[in-house]
């Protein structure tokens, strides 16, 4: 890995978790704990859309697991990773096929994190009936897919990388 691939994708975490952290700043809903706009995300949706698929894997993988060792705890990290994979994993798929715009693959991505996050609380607590929150968790993930959708468009048509030598 080069040097300056290194340092990119080491400031676009540091970007990543800094943005989690103003996040934690913001009013919490508490109609389902653990809803949250997805700050975080913007960088790893550039990954997405600018780098390689992998970066963005790593930009999402790394940044989770040091928030998780720094902040917080196991049962967070489990959610966290599988929303996250399960996130990734889909806008990838979705960009692949060209159909889906930059909004639209970011609305797949809030979705099916919070998807992935519900399936993990059904399977830890042994609980099918968190499924009702499912509902609440696909609108939620609607407008946080939207809102980091608009930023990431704004980003991604405004910031040109330098080509790599």
């Amino acid at each position: 890995m080069k040097t300056k691939r290194i340092t990119f994708l080491a400031m676009l975490i540091a970007i990543s978790m800094i943005l989690s952290y103003l996040e934690s700043f913001l009013p919490q809903i508490y109609i389902v704990p653990g809803i949250k706009l997805g700050l975080a995300n913007i960088p790893v949706m550039f990954a997405i859309f600018k780098l390689k698929p992998s970066d963005a894997l790593i930009i999402s993988g790394i940044r989770i697991l040091l928030l998780s060792m720094l902040f917080r705890n196991f049962l967070s990290f489990l959610f966290s990773i599988t929303g996250g994979l399960m996130s990734i994993g889909l806008m990838l798929l979705c960009k692949k096929m060209k159909f889906f715009s930059i909004l639209g693959i970011s609305v797949v991505g809030g979705v099916s994190h919070n998807l992935g996050q519900i399936l993990i609380a059904v399977f830890i607590a042994n609980t099918p009936g968190l499924f009702f929150y499912l509902p609440i968790l696909i609108v939620s993930g609607t407008l946080a897919g939207i809102a980091i959708g608009l930023i990431c468009n704004l980003l991604v048509n405004r910031i040109q990388l330098p080509s790599s030598d």
